[in-house]
């Protein structure tokens, strides 16, 4: 009875000493998988990190060859760039200007000589190079002061050009005239856009830069007579919330 008793024992303190190694065995385990799992947090202020928000004035004028003037242009949008090089840009963009025209020519139109105000609404990509030697070193460990860059953008969406037409009405005026109104005759086209940038990083939060773009318009615009584009040059500043 006492050896049976003792084989218990020792069957007991073996499954015991199982028991433990086992379980310390997955707790390392488990460890392991837990520190390879774990990442970054991703929150709603690291996504505000990769915002910028360029500001742009400059000149715009037509392809097209007549009586059209060139006109102030301004520029602002709204840029997510990869947060580790800003190399990878991707942009939603707004863009407006005034310009001056005579035009004998116009089919709907009855207004010669004005001004016609264009808008443009885009969206794009494109990609940043740091002009350095070490560039490559500069991609693993990237700075932010006194680096200048060149980037490549592509932008597609639509342009709006708004003229101003006179239209009689059956009123008269005092002395007996007809009566004129001017309203606002707009037309929506397909458009897309290739823009080449320098700039130049000042420090973390911003940059400078000047550019020159080509925009093509895809149907004729209300000024224009056939497929024509618009060449831009201007410059800006670069604000990132970071």
């Amino acid at each position: 009875m006492r050896q049976f008793s003792v084989i218990i024992i020792l069957l007991l303190s073996a499954i015991i000493g199982v028991a433990q190694n086992t379980t310390g065995e997955i707790a390392t385990d488990t460890i392991a998988v837990t520190d390879t799992i774990i990442k970054p947090k991703y929150t709603f202020g690291t996504f505000f990190n990769h915002l910028t928000l360029p500001l742009e004035l400059g000149c715009a004028w037509s392809a097209q060859v007549g009586e059209e003037r060139p006109g102030f242009y301004f520029r602002t949008s709204l840029e997510y760039r990869d947060i580790k090089t800003a190399s990878w840009v991707v942009a939603i963009e707004y863009d407006t200007y005034t310009r001056k025209y005579k035009n004998y020519h116009f089919d709907d139109n009855n207004t010669i000589s004005g001004d016609e105000i264009v808008k443009d609404i885009f969206v794009g990509g494109g990609y940043r190079f740091p002009l350095l030697k070490n560039w490559r070193e500069y991609l693993k460990n990237p700075y932010y002061n006194n680096v200048w860059s060149l980037c490549l953008m592509a932008y597609i969406g639509t342009t709006n050009s708004s003229l101003k037409n006179v239209t009689t009405t059956n009123e008269k005026m005092a002395d007996g005239n007809p009566a004129y109104i001017l309203t606002k005759d707009s037309k929506w086209v397909p458009s897309m856009k290739l823009q080449v940038v320098c700039d130049y990083s000042i420090d973390y939060s911003v940059n400078i830069f000047f550019g020159c773009a080509y925009m093509q318009h895809f149907m004729h615009t209300k000024l224009e007579t056939n497929y024509a584009g618009m060449f831009i040059v201007s410059g800006g500043i670069t604000c990132f919330f970071r």
